[in-house]
């Protein structure tokens, strides 16, 4: 620091405080009578040359001159003081101006002013006060010594460059928070990342997700083909070098990526979804190439399972759907079928209902001629628009020797496409003259012989399924069950018609009565004798129409029949509903079923004429009294009865009184001189 007396005797131009803005006015302004720098006029060359510098500068500036560090400064500085400093810091002692701070300061000032070297501080954190608040204000300022040859040291005093960085600081701060955010969401990313950089693809980032999909292997300041050879051998440095080479970004969705981390171990399949975007650099030539991209295995694997159980699913749905309609389609034939008597009815309704339900052109049945080598086509059905082949003979040769062969066989001969079946192809023509380019005939096969045959036509192509090749199989069995049972029944109907006649052709009654004492049959004459119609006696228990026969010879033959299993007769009086009596001999057999077969007549009119003989044979026909036959056979009757009575007594007899001749007394004594007999006369 210069002394007063240099001050005074320095050039008094101030020339050197022209310009300077505000602080160059406020310097030419001041009074500097009290000031140890004097007037500017007096100041040394070395002070006006930096004064000079410091006010010219738009970058913020001041002079700290003399061992007091006199403050002088530019507009620029005066900005970071504030209003309770500046003006008032112009010409005031450095510890005076920065009193709250010196002790971060005033060691910084000494040490330059004392020749010890310069000082800079970079993002220095000062208290400011500003807008009456003290802030903390980042700068980076240098403390610089200004030479000064007649001042202690050679230095007059300290050149002070500051720059307040607080944005910059804060805006570095952030991006320092930001980097390290970035490097978080890097290195914690789900996605995969790497950046590889130059024509050759050297790592020069690889997040941990990235490692993971590559196994692990070191990678980082290696080139792709050299860290992962597994990758270039599956064509990725392929696409890597056209990404380089065009800077067009390559996308990959579930691209398959086997790694072979370990060449002792079986590679791993991964599926990766990424992209290849290239970097380009200041010259706007690709510079690298960042990689982002996620690995979808699981999801891509639970998807894939996902859908493989919902076509199973679907799979199961569609066979059950068509199971239930094939189970309905039978359940339809069953009911229109259990209706119809006529086979050629059966037949009819059982190829419209298959036809309509696989959607074909034509369905029918068709017999075999005798020689087996062709088929008369039976009436059957065919869609709307469609040629019926009612009627017609086909040969079987004519479609083609395999249709022979197998048919003959017995085996279902199923052509999806008989213009392109290598077995149908040479006889086309034949097919497609009668519309049809598919077919499915099924023959009936029955104790060694050909029966009939099922066949199924469709104009267009038609890969016939297994399941609806069973359900043609199903329907032939059906219907040929079906006309079976429907000419079974026919001969049953005949045969039940048949005995029905000869039955309600017999003079007798007849009934026939189950185990369970249920009628099921009953004539025209067991309804005439019972004056009961079949309506009221068939299906009903023999004991709840005519309960009056419990208990009764009718009741002890049917359980003998029933129980000895051998034919029995009984006659017996019976009252019919309109109170007329009867007598009825009935004829009980046992029946195969456990029940009875009875036959049975009206014999009161025999009972009668019976009567008549026997009452004329006892009684005297001239005067009606009875005759000796009578008085013999009621001795007869009576006799045992008294024996039983007079049993253990004296001898019992009867004595018939008439008048003989000497000739007939003769006879009688004789006869008794012979007789062991006590008989008198």
């Amino acid at each position: 620091m210069r002394s007063d007396q240099e001050c005074k005797t320095a050039t008094p131009s101030r020339d050197f405080l022209a310009g300077g803005g505000e602080m160059g006015r406020l310097i030419r302004d001041h009074n500097w009578t009290e000031s140890v720098c004097g007037w500017p006029h007096e100041w040394s060359q070395s002070l006006r040359t930096v004064v000079s510098l410091v006010l010219s500068s738009t970058q913020p500036m001041a002079v700290l001159w003399g061992e007091h560090g006199i403050c002088i400064y530019n507009d620029a500085f005066s900005q970071s003081l504030g209003p309770r400093q500046h003006p008032g810091s112009l010409a005031q002692p450095a510890r005076e101006v920065w009193r709250d701070i010196w002790h971060m300061i005033g060691s910084e000032f000494e040490q330059v002013l004392t020749g010890k070297g310069s000082i800079r501080q970079i993002n220095r954190a000062i208290p400011t006060t500003r807008h009456g608040q003290q802030e903390s204000i980042q700068w980076i300022y240098d403390f610089t010594p200004v030479d000064d040859l007649s001042a202690p040291y050679g230095l007059g005093g300290v050149l002070v460059t500051c720059n307040e960085v607080s944005d910059l600081a804060n805006a570095n701060q952030m991006l320092d928070v930001k980097c390290e955010q970035l490097t978080q969401m890097f290195n914690k990313a789900s996605t995969f990342m790497a950046l590889m950089s130059g024509p050759n693809h050297r790592f020069e980032l690889s997040n941990p997700s990235h490692d993971q999909v590559v196994g692990h292997r070191p990678i980082l300041g290696r080139f792709v083909s050299e860290a992962l050879p597994d990758a270039k051998e599956q064509g990725f440095v392929r696409i890597l070098d056209r990404v380089f080479a065009t800077g067009e970004p390559y996308t990959a969705d579930r691209a398959r990526y086997r790694i072979q981390a370990d060449p002792d171990r079986p590679a791993k399949e991964r599926i990766l979804n990424f992209v290849y975007r290239p970097v380009f650099g200041a010259d706007d030539q690709v510079s690298a190439i960042f990689a982002e991209g996620i690995d979808v295995t699981e999801q891509v694997q639970t998807q894939e399972e996902l859908e493989r159980v919902n076509n199973e699913l679907a799979d199961t749905l569609r066979r059950l759907k068509a199971i239930e309609q094939r189970k309905s389609f039978r359940l339809k034939l069953t009911d229109r079928l259990r209706t119809l008597v006529d086979p050629n009815e059966i037949a009819a309704a059982a190829t419209e209902l298959l036809g309509r339900f696989l959607g074909v052109t034509r369905v029918f049945y068709g017999d075999f001629t005798k020689a087996g080598d062709a088929v008369i086509i039976r009436p059957g059905w065919t869609t709307e628009g469609a040629d019926s082949m009612a009627g017609a003979e086909i040969r079987l040769e004519d479609f083609g020797p395999e249709v022979a062969s197998q048919v003959k066989s017995g085996n279902p001969f199923v052509l999806g496409d008989a213009t392109t079946d290598n077995r149908s192809a040479g006889y086309a023509q034949a097919y497609l003259d009668r519309d049809i380019k598919a077919v499915l005939a099924v023959p009936v096969l029955k104790a060694g012989s050909l029966q009939v045959l099922l066949g199924l036509h469709d104009s267009k192509v038609h890969h016939w399924s297994a399941q609806e090749i069973a359900l043609a199989e199903d329907v032939v069995d059906r219907t040929w069950a079906a006309i079976e049972s429907a000419r079974a029944q026919a001969e049953l109907r005949r045969e039940r018609d048949y005995s029905e006649y000869i039955l309600n052709s017999m003079t007798e009654g007849f009934a026939s009565i189950s185990a369970d004492w249920i009628t099921t049959h009953f004539n025209a004459e067991a309804s005439r004798i019972s004056q009961l119609s079949s309506f009221d006696v068939v299906g009903r228990n023999h004991w709840e129409v005519w309960p009056e026969l419990k208990g009764t010879a009718v009741e002890e033959l049917y359980l003998r029949v029933m129980q000895t299993r051998k034919s029995s007769t009984a006659e017996v009086p019976h009252l019919t509903p309109n109170g007329t009596q009867v007598w009825l001999e009935i004829r009980a057999y046992p029946a195969i079923n456990g029940g009875l077969a009875v036959f049975f007549r009206d014999i009161t009119e025999r009972k009668r004429v019976d009567e008549e003989i026997r009452h004329a044979s006892l009684h005297d026909p001239l005067t009606g009294l009875p005759n000796r036959a009578m008085l013999f056979e009621y001795a007869a009757h009576l006799l045992p009865h008294n024996q039983r009575a007079a049993r253990g007594t004296q001898a019992q007899g009867f004595l018939f009184c008439k008048p003989i001749s000497g000739e007939e007394f003769e006879r009688w004594y004789r006869a008794k001189a012979n007789s062991q007999q006590n008989v008198g006369t």
